[in-house]
């Protein structure tokens, strides 16, 4: 019998370590969304984009527009002579990605806009808002869950360890049983709490996603508005963005056509595509 108490006091006490922290781990997760409750947002352009996971696309349309990037049917753009006078952040990091002949691959692009500095410290303060889930939290949540799962599995060797044990010394089954049932219903309680908010992949809050949908107009639109929200696809067929575009896919797909390419490059980052 002491064989069954010490597995009962093991896998009791993991589970007394794990519990509360995964409850912290939860809290901390949630707190920015809680805060922000009930909370109005008049969100710019470029943040909603970031929120929606088009920032890049964006940025590369307002710079088609400007001049400073030719689009070509074969999937690539093209850098020109940049206007006199100061660029923006965003102009400044995309004129920096073309090598000497100033021109490389539109999906090349937005992947190297997605990750410039200026989209990264634009994409962490969402999180602060309430309107994104911090990765670093999320990561967190993830290890507690982990461990979690490892308690789980061990209640259950232990409790049909011990049930073995029991009959076959033709004692009451009942002893070990209760116990362990009810650490194992505790066990996946706990599992299946944190798993939840991180079933899906969008690291959007309800917030965030709530934001979004108020921001989206109920009629077809285009240009900038609605590429922040929906992308180069949101473009007319015609555009040559989205003519570019859809040359850059073609050419991923002839290239490696096992991968997925419908997801924006910022949407990695930012909070995916709608």
């Amino acid at each position: 019998m002491w064989v069954v108490l010490i597995l009962f006091l093991v896998t009791g006490t993991a589970l007394a370590v794990v519990r509360p922290r995964a409850r912290a781990a939860l809290h901390e997760l949630y707190r920015a969304e809680r805060l922000a409750a009930g909370r109005k947002f008049d969100l710019g352009r470029d943040e909603l984009a970031c929120l929606a996971g088009h920032l890049a696309e964006l940025k590369i349309l307002e710079m088609h527009g400007t001049g400073l990037l030719v689009a070509s049917r074969s999937g690539d753009l093209t850098l020109t002579t940049p206007p006199a006078g100061p660029q923006g952040v965003f102009e400044e990091e995309a004129a920096r990605q073309f090598g000497p002949t100033r021109t490389r691959d539109l999906r090349e692009v937005l992947a190297s806009l997605d990750r410039s500095p200026p989209a990264v410290a634009l994409r962490d303060r969402l999180p602060a808002e309430g309107l994104h889930y911090d990765d670093k939290l999320r990561d967190r949540v993830r290890r507690v869950h982990d461990w979690t799962a490892v308690v789980l599995a061990s209640v259950t060797v232990a409790g049909v360890a011990s049930l073995v044990i029991t009959l076959a010394r033709h004692e009451n089954g009942l002893v070990p049983l209760v116990p362990f049932a009810a650490l194992f219903a505790a066990a996946w309680l706990v599992n299946h709490r944190i798993w939840m908010p991180l079933s899906v992949w969008d690291p959007r809050t309800g917030l965030g996603v709530r934001v979004l949908a108020e921001a989206r107009p109920t009629g077809r639109r285009y240009g900038p508005a609605a590429v922040a929200l929906d992308g180069l696809s949101a473009l007319p067929a015609k555009h040559d963005l989205r003519i570019c575009y859809e040359a850059s896919l073609a050419r991923a797909r002839k290239r490696a056509p096992s991968s997925h390419y419908g997801v924006g490059f910022c949407g990695m980052g930012c909070g995916g595509g709608l």
